[in-house]
């Protein structure tokens, strides 16, 4: 098991600029609106359904791949893994942006439905893409609640075991990219 990783400036500047300016300023960029954003894998009392926006860059499950932007992706999954000592180059599983809204709280609401992303050993990295609220949590181990608030260019890795859940923004769109990647990496 690995440790939840966060890493501030994970991306050089000027590609966590561009990036930024391709999800959020690009008319061709295409979102699939999605009813639920945990795709209804709902744990525990007081499920919340969510609906919120996807870009499915690559997913190996179903052989899609986003020519357009997945160069994108690799490069950066590459550099942030490579920030904390991975020794060999990520395999990607799947890979997806996810735009939430600013909406109305649904009551009693702490963040949308807890949940891990594939029901396989793999790992987690978060990149935040831009500056927003909506908070990621994260239930270590030891079932200790982390949180881990959206900065731009902040990644987060973690064992893709964890369970998990975003949090709606209150004052601006909250944008992510999702890579899970396989866990055999080789950490020093």
């Amino acid at each position: 098991m690995i440790d939840i990783t966060i890493i501030d400036d994970a991306l050089p500047l000027s590609l966590a600029d561009d990036l930024e300016n391709l999800i959020l300023n690009n008319d061709r960029y295409l979102w699939s609106f999605l009813p639920d954003i945990t795709y209804g894998n709902h744990i525990g009392k007081g499920s919340v359904t969510i609906p919120g926006f996807q870009h499915l860059y690559f997913n190996s499950e179903h052989g899609i791949i986003s020519y357009n932007y997945f160069g994108y992706i690799h490069s950066i999954s590459s550099i942030i893994f490579d920030k904390i000592g991975y020794k060999k180059r990520p395999q990607i599983i799947r890979a997806k942006s996810f735009m939430h809204l600013p909406l109305i709280r649904p009551q009693e609401y702490l963040h949308d439905n807890l949940h891990i992303d594939l029901n396989f050993p793999h790992i987690v990295c978060l990149y935040y893409v831009n500056d927003t609220d909506g908070d990621t949590f994260i239930y270590d181990i030891d079932n200790k609640l982390k949180r881990i608030s959206p900065k731009k260019n902040r990644a987060v890795i973690f064992d893709g075991s964890l369970y998990h859940a975003s949090s709606l923004p209150t004052k601006d769109k909250r944008v992510i990219i999702n890579i899970d990647v396989e866990y055999d990496i080789v950490v020093e």
